[in-house]
C-alpha cells in the first residue's frame, strides 16, 4: 500500500513539474521576456511568500498593567471585581460580596493594620492582646475556648502607627466546637494585614503545619514564643535555637520573638506575692521596624489577596447563574425543535442547517456570556457544527441510543412514535451544550477544535443519569402537551 503510494506521489509530482514548465513557456511567449528573467521574478515572488510566512514579527502580546506601587495595583482591582459583581444577577449575593468590597476599599483609604492574634487554645493569646493594650481586657484562663468568637479591639498604637488587635479562638481543640472555632480562626487569619502566630513552648507538629499554610497564602507572618519565663536562660536558647533551624529547612521567612505576655508571680523573701510587668521590649521592636517600613504594602499584600478570594467567589457565582440560563435556554430550543419535526417530519440530517431557531439559540446563548455576535455569525456557528455532527455520524448514533433505551423504558411506547423528535431535542441539547463551551471560552473552540468539542459533548450527553432525566423530561414534556 506504501509502496502505491509513494508512485501516484512521483507521478503527481511529475505531472506538476511538466504542467509548471508548459506554462511557463506560453508566459514566456506572450510576454516576450527570458526564461532566466521569468524564473528570477519566481524566486523573488516565492521569497516574499516565505519570508511573510516564517519570517515576519510576532503579534505585539497582550499589555500588562503596571503600577507604580501595590496599593494603586489593589484599587485598580478592587475597581475590576466591582465591574464583576455587576455580572451578578442575585441581588443578595451581589450585595453580600459587594459590602465585602467596600470593606477592603475602606481599609485602603483608613490606612489602619490589622493585626491578628492566632494561635493554639491557652498559649497567652489573651495575654498577649492585654498587654499590648496596657489594661485587662480580655477573660485570662489556662482553660481552652477562652475566646469564643474574633474579638477586634480599640486602635492601639505601637511605635508611630495605629494598628488594630484582633483576638481569635484557639485552634487544635478536641470536639465539634473546637473545630468550628477553629475553622472561624482561619478565617480571620487569612484577612490579617499582619499575624502574629503565638506558641507556648516548643513548635508543634500541628502547629508547624498550619504555619507553612497561611505563610503560603501570603500572610506576613511574627512567631511569637510566649511564656519564656517558665525555661531556664539555658533552655530558652535550645528550644529558640531549634525552632529557628526549623523555619530555615522549610524555608520559611519568618522571625521568631521570645516574650512573657503575663509572667509568672513570684514570691518575695517578705511573703509577698510580686507581679511582673510583662516582657515584650523584642516583639514591640519588632512591630515597631515592621510597621514603619511595610505598613502600606502589608495592607495592599492584604487587600490583593482577598480581591483575588472574592473574584473567585464572583466567578463562581456568575458561572453558576450561566449554567441555569443556558439551561433554560437549552431546554426552550429542544423542545421547539422537537415540536416542529414531530409536526413537519424533516431529516435529521438537515434539521439543524434548515432551522432558524437554532441559529436564535446560538445568540441567546452569546448573550449569556457577554458575546456579541451577529445572525449571520450564528448561522455560519451553527453550519460548522452540523457538518461536524454530521461527519461524526451523531444522529444515527443518536437515535440508535435513545431506541434502544426506549424499548427497555416502561413508558417507552408512549414516547417511541415521536423518536424522530426526541432525537431532535437530543442532538440540539448537545448542539447547545457546544455552543455555551464555546462562548465560555471568550469564542474559542480550544486546542481540539469543534470537533473535540461535540464530541465530549455527546459523550456526556450518553452517561446514564443524565440520559435518564432526559427522557424524563421529554415523557413529563409530551404527557403535557
Amino acid at each position: 500500500m506504501r509502496g502505491l503510494r509513494f508512485w501516484l506521489g512521483l507521478v503527481a509530482v511529475a505531472a506538476g513539474v511538466s504542467l509548471l514548465i508548459v506554462l511557463l513557456d506560453v508566459v514566456v511567449k506572450l510576454m516576450q521576456v527570458s526564461p532566466l528573467a521569468l524564473v528570477v521574478l519566481l524566486l523573488i515572488v516565492v521569497f516574499i511568500c516565505l519570508r511573510w510566512r516564517f519570517f515576519r514579527p510576532p503579534s505585539p502580546a497582550p499589555s500588562i498593567p503596571q503600577f507604580p506601587d501595590k496599593l494603586t495595583a489593589a484599587q485598580a482591582n478592587l475597581t475590576a471585581l466591582e465591574e464583576q459583581l455587576q455580572k451578578i444577577r442575585d441581588q443578595v449575593t451581589q450585595g453580600a460580596l459587594q459590602e465585602q468590597t467596600e470593606k477592603l476599599r475602606t481599609t485602603i483609604e483608613r490606612q489602619e493594620l490589622q493585626v491578628v492574634v492566632f494561635g493554639v487554645g491557652s498559649a497567652g493569646k489573651t495575654s498577649l492582646v492585654n498587654a499590648l493594650l496596657g489594661r485587662a481586657q480580655g477573660k485570662i484562663a489556662a482553660t481552652m475556648g477562652t475566646t469564643e468568637i474574633g474579638v477586634k479591639y480599640r486602635p492601639v498604637q505601637i511605635g508611630k502607627s495605629t494598628v488594630s488587635l484582633v483576638d481569635c479562638p484557639g485552634i487544635l481543640e478536641a470536639g465539634e466546637g473546637g473545630k468550628e472555632r477553629e475553622e472561624l480562626a482561619r478565617r480571620i487569619a487569612t484577612r490579617a494585614d499582619l499575624l502574629l502566630f503565638v506558641i507556648a513552648e516548643d513548635l508543634k507538629q500541628a502547629e508547624f503545619q498550619l504555619l507553612q499554610e497561611l505563610y503560603h497564602l501570603g500572610k506576613k507572618i511574627v512567631l511569637v514564643w510566649n511564656k519564656i519565663d517558665l525555661y531556664t536562660k539555658s533552655d530558652q536558647a535550645a528550644i529558640l535555637a531549634k525552632i529557628q533551624e526549623r523555619l530555615q529547612q522549610a524555608h520559611l521567612a519568618i522571625e521568631t520573638v521570645p516574650i512573657a505576655a503575663h509572667p509568672a508571680p513570684v514570691s518575695l523573701p517578705t511573703g509577698e506575692i510580686y507581679q511582673p510587668p510583662p516582657k515584650l521590649a523584642p516583639l514591640l521592636a519588632t512591630l515597631a521596624d515592621i510597621l514603619t517600613a511595610q505598613t502600606k504594602d502589608l495592607i495592599a499584600d492584604n487587600v490583593l489577596l482577598q480581591c483575588q478570594t472574592l473574584t473567585t467567589e464572583a466567578r463562581s457565582v456568575i458561572t453558576a447563574e450561566r449554567e441555569q440560563q443556558t439551561q433554560a435556554i437549552i431546554d426552550r430550543y429542544q423542545w421547539l425543535v422537537a415540536a416542529a419535526v414531530v409536526a413537519n417530519p424533516l431529516p435529521l440530517v438537515d434539521f439543524l442547517a434548515t432551522a432558524a431557531v437554532h441559529t436564535q439559540m446560538v445568540l441567546d446563548i452569546a448573550q449569556v456570556y457577554d458575546c456579541q455576535i451577529s445572525w449571520e455569525d450564528g448561522q455560519n456557528l451553527v453550519k460548522s457544527l452540523v457538518q461536524t455532527m454530521t461527519g461524526l455520524g451523531l444522529t444515527k448514533t443518536a437515535m440508535q441510543i435513545l431506541n434502544a433505551t426506549l424499548t427497555v423504558n416502561p413508558l417507552g411506547v408512549v414516547v417511541k412514535n415521536a423518536l424522530g423528535g426526541i432525537t431532535a431535542a437530543y442532538l440540539t441539547r448537545i448542539a447547545g451544550r457546544s455552543f455555551q463551551a464555546y462562548f465560555a471560552q471568550q469564542g474559542q473552540w480550544g486546542d481540539g477544535g469543534i470537533t473535540a468539542v461535540v464530541q465530549q459533548q455527546f459523550a456526556l450527553a450518553q452517561k446514564e443519569e443524565l440520559l435518564q432525566k432526559f427522557l424524563q423530561q421529554t415523557i413529563a414534556h409530551l404527557e403535557l402537551n
